[in-house]
């Protein structure tokens, strides 16, 4: 399971610091998340299980990995670590473009920036996504086919990738924030059927990137 999750991470993720490995941290299996640290152990990233049949995701801030180092054997012949923690800030949401149905909510704390592609592709039980306060770019298809997702908002956001919420029937209201140059992809929002009002766009807008909207 997790040698499958690890293909479809964003960053080639680093399982060592320092000659330190990773023991514990790395899968939450309430929440149904896989952590990894980028290359520096700088930042992490999450991506949803594979195997998790739970209603809602709420991603951590911030995420601790217990780390521990092998140094010899005592004089019994058992296994001598030298232990340590390490927590790096949860920055990005990447995807396993894993079709899960069951998700009804998720939460997307404040330092996560990206939304990587694909992340919930197909999520088509998604009806509410909250937080977001943080998140800059939403990578292609990061939300494609969320056919239950009702409302969004980013309100920080720069950049929306290629067909990133391209037919989400049911999403009504999508919140874009006020920040300066933003960028709408291609097709990012063609055939959300239900959305209706203006949308505020402070910038460039990709073709047929609203297609299809009726309302």
């Amino acid at each position: 399971m997790a040698i499958l999750l690890f293909t479809w991470m964003g960053r080639a993720a680093a399982q060592t610091y320092d000659g330190y490995e990773i023991y514990e941290g790395k899968f939450d299996e309430v929440n149904g998340i896989l952590y990894l640290p980028d290359d520096d152990w700088k930042e992490a990233e999450g991506s949803v299980l594979s195997t998790y049949t739970g209603s809602t995701i709420s991603f951590k801030n911030n995420v601790t990995f217990k780390l521990r180092k092998f140094e010899g054997y005592d004089e019994d012949n058992n296994p001598i670590y030298d232990y340590k923690t390490k927590t790096l800030p949860l920055t990005k949401i990447t995807g396993t473009y894993y079709k899960n149905p069951n998700v009804k909510g998720v939460y997307i704390p404040d330092n996560v920036k990206e939304i990587g592609p694909g992340s919930f592709d197909k999520f088509t039980g998604l009806i509410t996504v909250t937080g977001c306060s943080g998140v800059e770019k939403i990578e292609a298809s990061a939300f494609q086919s969320c056919t239950a997702l009702k409302n969004a908002s980013f309100i920080k956001v720069k950049e929306i990738g290629y067909r990133a919420f391209k037919g989400c029937t049911a999403l009504e209201t999508i919140g874009l924030g006020a920040v300066n140059e933003q960028e709408i992809g291609e097709e990012a929002f063609d055939g959300c059927t239900a959305l209706s009002g203006s949308i505020p766009v402070n910038g460039t807008v990709g073709r047929c990137a609203f297609r299809n909207c009726e309302k």
